[in-house]
């Protein structure tokens, strides 16, 4: 009997780890993202709220207490700018929740020695 106690206690400490941990990482309103694929394309995007007051540890590089106005993404490999440069998102007029998406790909060389394709993101306040 005190097995199965032991075990149900742990099962609701993993659940409500689980349920609580996702309020302890990095917000998700204000984001930047980038996904590769066989490691020969890349997926990123930035998505962001106009209305969102940033608040403490954000993550993605954000400044904490302020509202995103523009975002862009961009991609390096060997510090050099490649696949049009930075690639900005709209431009926010003003702060009324207008939830603003910018998404831009780009190809990886196909050398397995070669640089290595970078993911940059970076982000404009009121």
């Amino acid at each position: 009997m005190k097995f199965l106690k032991n075990v149900f206690m742990l099962f609701c400490f993993v659940f409500v780890f689980f349920i609580f941990s996702n309020g302890l990482s990095a917000q998700n309103v204000d984001v930047a993202k980038v996904n590769e694929y066989y490691s020969v394309r890349y997926s990123g995007h930035v998505r962001f709220k106009s209305n969102y007051k940033i608040p403490k540890n954000p993550g993605y590089s954000l400044s904490v207490n302020k509202y995103v106005k523009q975002a862009y993404i961009s991609y390096t490999r060997n510090g050099k700018s490649i696949c049009s440069g930075r690639v900005y998102s709209n431009k926010a007029t003003k702060k009324n929740g207008t939830e603003i998406y910018k998404a831009h790909g780009c190809w990886d060389n196909l050398s397995f020695t070669g640089p290595k394709t970078q993911f940059h993101y970076g982000w404009f306040y009121f």
